[in-house]
C-alpha cells in the first residue's frame, strides 16, 4: 500500500471531547502518550498503510503548548499535515534552495504508555504554524510500527489509509504556488465544489488540494477568517470497500468530489473528514 502522507492533525483544548468525537462516528484510536516537550499528548487513529490521525491536546490547559498552541485553543480541527522522507537532511537543504525557511531538522520523541520510546526527525518548511500550509517532513529512527499502532483494520473497516489533504484559503495563488513548488509538481484542475463552496485546485502527482471560499458566508469563508492562516480544511482516506465503511462508520452525507464520491464522517470538530470511493 502506498503512504502518500505521513499523518494529519486535529487539534482541541480536551482531548478526552476530541477523542470521543471521533469513537462515536465508530473510530477505535490508541493513546499515544505525552510528546518529550511535556505539554502536549495524544491519541491516534491508524490506518493499515501506517498513515495516521493525530489529535492532539494539552495536559494542562493553562499551559502554552510549542506546537498548535492557537488552534488547540480556539478548537480549529484540522491543523496540519507531514510527509515522510528517506533523507531529511537533503530534502531540507533542497527546500532552502527553493526559497522555503526551514526549521530543524531536529529530533523528537514520545514514550508510548508501554514504556516504548518513539524516535523521529522533523523539520518545518514555510514557517509556523507548522504543517500547514506546507506540510512538515519527518524521518523515522525507530521502527515506523511503534509510532504507528494500526486502529483501523482495512480488512473490516474498508478504509486504507491517507490520500489527500484540502487546505483552505483566501490566499488562492500563493498557496497554490507554495505547494507547487514543495512537490514540484503543477496544478491540473480547477473546479467548482458545492461541498465546500469553494474554488477548488488539484494537483498532479501530490496528494493536496487548495479551496478558496466562493462567498463570504459559508463555513469555510468563516474558518478561513478565524483562523488567519490558511488551514487544513478536509482531511480524505481511501475506501476500497464502501458497504464496510457505511455499516462501521457514522456517515453525515455522500457528495461529489470531482469525479470520486466521497462519504463524510459525521464528526462534531473542525474541518471534514470523509472516505474517498476508490471500490
Amino acid at each position: 500500500m502506498s503512504r502518500p502522507i505521513d499523518h494529519v492533525v486535529f487539534a482541541a483544548d480536551d482531548l478526552d471531547s476530541l477523542e470521543e468525537s471521533f469513537a462515536s462516528a465508530g473510530f477505535e484510536t490508541a493513546y499515544g502518550g505525552t510528546h518529550s516537550n511535556g505539554i502536549t499528548h495524544m491519541h491516534l487513529i491508524g490506518f493499515g498503510n501506517l498513515s495516521y490521525v493525530e489529535l492532539i491536546s494539552k495536559n494542562d490547559p493553562d499551559g502554552t503548548a510549542p506546537w498548535w498552541n492557537d488552534q488547540i485553543d480556539t478548537n480549529a480541527g484540522a491543523s496540519a499535515w507531514s510527509v515522510t522522507v528517506d533523507d531529511i537532511d537533503e530534502e531540507s537543504d533542497r527546500l532552502a534552495d527553493e526559497g522555503f525557511e526551514i526549521e530543524g531538522p531536529t529530533k523528537f520523541s514520545r514514550e508510548r504508555p508501554d514504556g516504548t520510546s518513539v524516535e523521529w526527525e522533523l523539520a518545518i518548511v514555510g514557517g509556523r504554524p507548522q504543517g500547514t500550509p506546507i506540510p512538515m517532513l519527518e524521518m523515522d529512527h525507530t521502527p515506523l510500527e511503534w509510532r504507528v499502532e494500526v486502529t483501523t483494520d482495512p480488512e473490516t473497516s474498508g478504509l486504507m489509509g491517507l490520500t489527500e489533504v484540502v487546505i483552505g484559503t483566501d490566499q488562492l495563488e500563493e498557496t497554490v504556488q507554495g505547494l507547487e513548488t514543495f512537490f514540484g509538481t503543477s496544478s491540473t484542475q480547477t473546479r467548482e465544489d458545492d461541498t465546500l463552496e469553494a474554488q477548488v485546485v488539484s494537483f498532479d502527482d501530490a496528494p493536496v488540494a487548495v479551496a478558496e471560499p466562493l462567498a463570504t458566508d459559508s463555513w469555510l469563508a468563516d474558518r478561513v477568517e478565524s483562523n488567519h492562516t490558511p488551514l487544513p480544511c478536509a482531511f480524505l482516506v481511501d475506501a476500497t470497500d464502501v458497504a464496510a465503511v457505511r455499516e462501521q462508520f457514522r456517515i453525515a452525507e455522500e457528495t461529489a468530489w470531482g469525479d470520486d464520491t466521497v462519504y463524510w464522517f459525521d464528526i462534531d470538530v473542525g474541518g471534514r473528514f470523509g472516505a474517498v470511493d476508490r471500490s
